[in-house]
Formats: C-alpha cells, sequence, structure tokens
C-alpha cells in the first residue's frame, strides 16, 4: 500500500528543524545517577537454594561501577556524555556488549518502557561525536530505523566505526529511505560491537550531542501560502501543496553542492507537478517565492 509523506518547506530566515532526541546531549540523570532516556534492560540469571541464598551470575565489569552504559564527564560539549564497556559473564563463559538505546521512558528501558519514540519530524540525517578505543577487531555501531503509525519499517540507518577515535570525532550520515510513508516512529541505539562481530574486554565507546536534521511534518514558521511538498521520495513530479498555487513566482531547485537543478517562473502550471524525473538520488533545497518572501526547504529524491 502506497503511503504519503509530506515535507514542510521553512521561511528562508529560519533553518532545517531538529527531530525531537530525549536527552540528546546526556545531560540529564536519573535518581540512580543514569542517562535519562538511554539505557539497555540486560537479563542476569539469579536462584535461590535450599538455604533461601540467593546467588547470581558472576560477571567481571570493566567499568569500576558495574555498568555496561553509564554518563561520563569526559564530554565533547556540557558535563556528561554516553560511555559504554563490555563486561565478561564468568558463568556462562561469554561477553556481555556495553550498549545503550533510545526509549520513550526516561527511566525504563526494557520494552515496556517504549522500543518505539514519537517524533513528529521527517529525520533527513543522524549526526554525534564520539571517541573509539577498541581493544581488538571490534566494530561500534549507530543505528536508526524509522517507522509510519503502522510499525513498518520505510527508512534506516547503521553506521560502522572500526577506527581508534581518542579525540571526539563528528560524524553524519543519511538516513536511507527505502519505502514512502509518513515518519511517525524511531528505534536508535549505539552498540560497542554490532551482532556477529567480536567483543573484546576493555573496548570503551563515547558518544555525545546525538542530533537527528530534520524537516517537519508541520508547517514550522507562519506563512499564509505555502505548506508542504510531496511525495518523498520523490520519483517523477513533485507537487507543491499550496492555498493559492498561482500566487508562486519563482521555484528553484539546489542539488548539494550549491548548483542549480531546476528553476520555474510565474507562468509554470504548478497544479501540474514539477518534473524532477532527471534528478539523481540524493537530498536537494527548494526555494519557493512567493507574495510574502522566499521559503525553504528539502526534499530526497
Amino acid at each position: 500500500m502506497r503511503k504519503k509523506l509530506c515535507i514542510v518547506l521553512l521561511a528562508v530566515f529560519g533553518f532545517m528543524a531538529k527531530a525531537q532526541v530525549p536527552n540528546s546531549g546526556f545531560e540529564s540523570l536519573n535518581s540512580n545517577n543514569n542517562t535519562s532516556y538511554w539505557g539497555e534492560a540486560h537479563l542476569l540469571v539469579f536462584h535461590v537454594d535450599s538455604n533461601g541464598v540467593f546467588h547470581g551470575d558472576s560477571i567481571v565489569w570493566d567499568d569500576p561501577g558495574s555498568r555496561l552504559y553509564f554518563p561520563t564527564t569526559d564530554a565533547y560539549q556540557g558535563m556528561y556524555a554516553l560511555e559504554m564497556r563490555n563486561a565478561f559473564n564468568y558463568t556462562t563463559g561469554s561477553m556481555m556488549v556495553g550498549n545503550a538505546r533510545l526509549s520513550g521512558d526516561s527511566v525504563d528501558y526494557s520494552a515496556f518502557g517504549g522500543v518505539y519514540v514519537p517524533v513528529s519530524q521527517h529525520p533527513l540525517d543522524l549526526s554525534f561525536y564520539y571517541k573509539y578505543f577498541p581493544a581488538g577487531p571490534d566494530t561500534a555501531i549507530a543505528y536508526i530505523t524509522v517507522n509510519d503509525s503502522n510499525g513498518t519499517e520505510i527508512a534506516n540507518l547503521l553506521i560502522e566505526i572500526m577506527d581508534t577515535a581518542s579525540s571526539y570525532t563528528y560524524i553524519s550520515r543519511h538516513i536511507n529511505y527505502t519505502l514512502p510513508g509518513t515518519a511517525a516512529y524511531i528505534t536508535m541505539g549505539f552498540s560497542n560491537s554490532k551482532p556477529g562481530s567480536p567483543v573484546t574486554f576493555g573496548t570503551r565507546f563515547q558518544v555525545d550531542e546525538v542530533n537527528l536534521q530534520s524537516v517537519g511534518l508541520k508547517q514550522a514558521v507562519d506563512t499564509k501560502e505555502f505548506i508542504d511538498c510531496y511525495p518523498v521520495p520523490v520519483t517523477d513530479k513533485l507537487y507543491l501543496k499550496s492555498k493559492d498555487l498561482n500566487a508562486i513566482k519563482r521555484v528553484r531547485v539546489v542539488n548539494a553542492l550549491g548548483e542549480e537543478m531546476l528553476s520555474l517562473d510565474e507562468g509554470y502550471i504548478y497544479s501540474a507537478g514539477i518534473d524532477v524525473a532527471f534528478l539523481a538520488p540524493g537530498i536537494y533545497s527548494i526555494e519557493v517565492q512567493g507574495m510574502n518572501g522566499i521559503v525553504k526547504g528539502k526534499f530526497v529524491k
């Protein structure tokens, strides 16, 4: 079933909206001094012997606080960043991967806390600052999935990090949209090791200032004329939605290098859509000039 996804146009004096990521700078801590909205529920085995004594798995922790994730004061900005370290379960003879994911609840990191985090904007890029200290052939990952209101995955991104980064390094990647649809929820997280790859005791991964660059699904500024454009991703024709398409004076499309790819004047019949079939896949900027000034936005081809 085809699902429609709209992209808002922003005024020239505005800026690209940022999708809300709770506690994106890891500055908010819970009463247990761990990061709000970020964590993971890890299963440990306990049993009670015939004398009523509790016994649990014997864990060798890399973190003195016996944690797989925790706030560190070695931050890129502010007071805290998120740090992840591995541990070794001596009882089962297996490694435990340091990881944390975004939760819909500030305290409960289990599935009951909310694996899917609501968003009101359409994320285009994931960025963050990180340090990475692999103690072996480990591969750290950052991941995000974007889902529509039915839970159908419409976009995803997996970032792999293998090289040592002893100082904070900035990384930004485009989110890959595979299906049309309206973004309603995201899942997001970080891990010291991707599934199936080696897990080494002593590996450390630090993350700070997580950001989703996005375009909102609702009008971000008080403009009377231009509301949105659709569909996204677009294949052949891009349509503008406006109270008065005849009020459009000019439309300009620019690629990521700043090169003008398309320019249309007042006489164009905008109700017929804008032919963008010739454009290569990518993210484009669009400028729409109307009676009250210029409105800017982005769309995905």
